[in-house]
């Protein structure tokens, strides 16, 4: 399905000005290195020095954050399961509104 997928947003202004942000040379910098790289060198440092969050936002971004188990029963629900389930409902439920009807209208697909 081409096109906008369920729960994207039409325009992300933070994120484009972060990015042209990010990615300008650091003025104070004599080598030319990005505000990016400045930026994660001092990151790292920060966790060489013992900043435990500065540690584990390096290892959440290089290993992935740990799975997070839901408890409620003899059967943990992993919280990865519980997005992919979304994900794949989201995807049929795009499947029924034909292009052009409006996701929110209280009528449903035609039926033949």
């Amino acid at each position: 399905m081409a096109g906008k997928q369920p729960g994207q947003r039409k325009d992300k202004q933070v994120r484009d000005a972060l990015l042209l942000a990010v990615n300008r040379i650091h003025d104070g910098d004599p080598s030319g290195r990005r505000k990016l790289t400045v930026a994660a060198e001092k990151v790292v440092e920060a966790a060489v020095g013992g900043d435990l969050a500065a540690f584990q936002e390096i290892a959440n971004r290089l290993d992935g954050r740990p799975a997070q188990i839901i408890e409620g029963g003899e059967d943990p629900i992993k919280f990865e399961d519980v997005t992919v389930a979304r994900a794949k409902l989201a995807a049929k439920l795009a499947a029924l509104v034909e292009p052009g009807e409006a996701a929110g209208s209280d009528q449903g697909p035609e039926r033949n």
